[in-house]
């Protein structure tokens, strides 16, 4: 009767030991480590992933992943495939652009109860309302943060200004979450910023003996670069995105354009248009080239090489 007694005793607890050993895996689990001791900090797009990138070098056991491949450009419409969603179960972190680029937030959320978000832009002041002249367009995205009428342009990485603000709240909300890796955040962080301050002062001295600073851009999104460096946007092409303007649009465009002595029209190469074509042959303005940073190669100097090179274009282009 002892030996039964003390056989019971035993199987109950190696039941005990397995229950715990699995609710143990299930927390690890969901606290967003990818096994080893790693924890996933996942990214939404190009321009958050290059951003946390540089941030995070050489910080132990954190396992950097992009979300939306280089491909899907801006996310204006894009869905949560399943290959996301298995990976945002197990992310701790979410690194997002904000401003209401990302739709799927609330996806995501519900996905993860555990995850944390860090709104990269939550210090950024956004452009509301449309880029040229006050026309309004519908290709802002609606950010519940600044009111459910508030319509804001959400591109803000393309001003080097707006992306080191970025960089710095990425930092800050990263080292509060990892504190035992505080320092690592905020030297990377420190050093990535002075690399994007001297790419901006490089840029100041390229852009500020251009005199006519009249410019046509194709999307909205260079509204905040356009800003940074007083170019005055006078017409945008493509009013929402992947719609072509209608003919009326155009012959508005082009009249636009002559009226206010536009001196460059911008493209940029995730968007080919017939449209643009039209109205550089209707006005006999060229066709210049920007680089929105939305793909591109997944290194860390990748933002610095596509700003230098769009400075390059737009002051070879309004010479």
């Amino acid at each position: 009767m002892i030996l039964i007694h003390k056989n019971l005793l035993l199987r109950s607890l190696l039941s005990i030991s397995f229950l715990l050993s699995v609710l143990t895996a299930g927390c690890g689990k969901n606290s967003g480590e990818a096994g080893g001791g790693e924890k996933i900090v996942l990214t939404s797009f190009y321009p958050m992933y290059i951003a946390a990138l540089n941030v995070t070098e050489n910080i132990p056991d954190i396992r950097l992943v992009n979300m939306a491949a280089p491909a899907a450009g801006c996310l204006h419409d894009y869905q949560l495939t399943a290959a996301d969603a298995a990976i945002l179960e197990k992310a701790a972190v979410l690194i997002v652009n904000g401003g209401g680029m990302e739709s799927f937030l609330e996806k995501a959320v519900s996905l993860n109860r555990q995850l944390m978000i860090i709104d990269a832009s939550e210090n950024v002041e956004f452009i509301r309302g449309s880029a040229d002249n006050g026309h309004n367009h519908n290709n802002h995205h609606k950010n519940g943060n600044l009111g459910d009428d508030a319509e804001v342009n959400s591109h803000v990485w393309l001003s080097i200004d707006n992306y080191i603000q970025q960089v710095k709240t990425i930092s800050e909300r990263l080292s509060a979450w990892d504190s035992v890796n505080s320092d690592g955040y905020i030297k990377n962080a420190q050093a990535f910023v002075a690399s994007l301050q001297e790419l901006k002062t490089k840029a100041n001295e390229q852009l500020s003996a251009v005199s006519n600073k009249k410019i046509a851009i194709f999307h909205e999104g260079f509204a905040y670069f356009a800003q940074e460096f007083g170019l005055t946007v006078a017409a945008v092409i493509e009013r929402e995105p992947g719609v072509e303007p209608s003919a009326a649009e155009i012959i508005s465009t082009v009249r636009t354009i002559k009226k206010t002595g536009v001196k460059a029209l911008f493209t940029e190469p995730q968007y080919t248009s017939a449209a643009a074509r039209t109205i550089s042959a209707e006005t006999g303005l060229p066709l210049f080239t920007l680089d929105p940073v939305v793909s591109g190669s997944m290194t860390k100097d990748s933002y610095i090489a596509a700003m230098k090179k769009n400075v390059e274009t737009v002051k070879k282009a309004l010479q």
